[in-house]
């Protein structure tokens, strides 16, 4: 006896686990090319099992085996090239932040720098004023 409960609560379970997927636009992008390249391979599978036990040999199964594995080829060099791209942004990001923060830090020891380059200007000019009063 098929229990419709449990069934109903695992098909509510994924379709909300697929609801906390879609939230997030990469996570969702990445579960459509998951499912597509799922089904694609299920595909590629299916007709190599098929040609495999046939009695005769296709020449349009030759063709659908390279749409096939040209589909697999795009599927996996899309997710790859998707990936690519968000460790290089990642990455471009990472170096802006840190190129951000060692400008703010060269430019506080600028501004420290000067500041006491104009203190040794100001003591320096009081000397030679001292000075100048004493020879007169």
């Amino acid at each position: 006896m098929i229990k419709f409960d449990s069934i109903f609560k695992q098909i509510d379970y994924y379709f909300s686990c697929l609801r906390e997927i879609a939230k997030n636009d990469v996570q969702y992008y990445k579960l459509n090319q998951f499912v597509l390249l799922i089904f694609v391979l299920f595909l590629f599978f299916f007709i190599s099992i098929y040609t495999m036990f046939a009695k005769e040999y296709r020449i349009e199964m030759s063709i659908i085996f390279t749409v096939i594995v040209g589909l697999i080829g795009t599927i996996v060099g899309m997710f790859f090239n998707y990936n690519s791209i968000e460790n290089l942004r990642s990455s471009i990001e990472k170096k802006d932040r840190t190129a951000k923060n060692t400008a703010s830090k060269l430019d506080n020891t600028r501004k420290k720098l000067l500041d006491k380059q104009l203190s040794l200007v100001n003591k320096f000019e009081k000397y030679v004023s001292e000075i100048n009063e004493d020879k007169k």
